[in-house]
């Protein structure tokens, strides 16, 4: 892609994302982005169909980045794994709190925690082989269902907790369920 395209499309990126701040991406028209963004309307056509598009587009982009990263490390480590996670969602916060907000895909929140929850049944797997299917399952929902909600509670509070708080808090909270979980079986 060269530099102009570059250009082009992250204008109406921009243009998207401010308008998103206002209103739902339901109520935002082409109209409105190619102007804010200085273009014609067949540029914003020759990349993508309609808002509903761009933002999938934007949700598939930010999703397949946020994996590349992850591909690099060992997924077995929870810690590094949530760390990551959290410091991309806080470095793009003005970007990732429009998208999840009410005017935007409230559930992207959760397509970015599959990728969490998908490495944690393998390491419960892994932790527990002698545990039954359907209290590994148990057990994945309960982090995960647990993740989603203090990921939540750090957004709505600013995230002016430092991820490596929450890293290690969350860690700390799977450590000790682990060990007692161990007695269990």
């Amino acid at each position: 892609m060269d530099a102009r395209t570059r250009y082009t499309k992250m204008m109406i990126r921009n243009t998207f994302i401010s308008i998103l701040k206002e209103k739902p991406v339901s109520r935002i028209t082409v109209t409105e982005i190619c102007e804010g963004a200085q273009i014609n309307r067949s540029t914003f056509y020759k990349y993508y169909d309609n808002p509903g598009d761009l933002m999938n587009k934007l949700e598939e982009e930010y999703l397949q980045a946020l994996k590349d990263k992850l591909n690099e490390i060992d997924m077995s480590d929870f810690a590094r794994v949530y760390a990551i996670i959290l410091t991309d969602i806080k470095d793009n916060q003005d970007y990732f709190s429009t998208i999840i907000s009410e005017n935007g895909d409230e559930n992207f929140r959760d397509s970015v925690f599959s990728l969490i929850y998908q490495s944690n049944l393998g390491r419960i797997r892994e932790l527990f082989p002698s545990m039954s299917p359907l209290h590994q399952k148990w057990l994945f929902y309960y982090f995960g269902e647990g993740l989603n909600g203090m990921l939540q509670q750090w957004m709505d509070g600013g995230m002016t907790e430092s991820v490596e708080d929450l890293v290690n808090f969350a860690n700390a909270l799977i450590t000790t369920v682990n060990d007692h979980l161990k007695d269990y079986m």
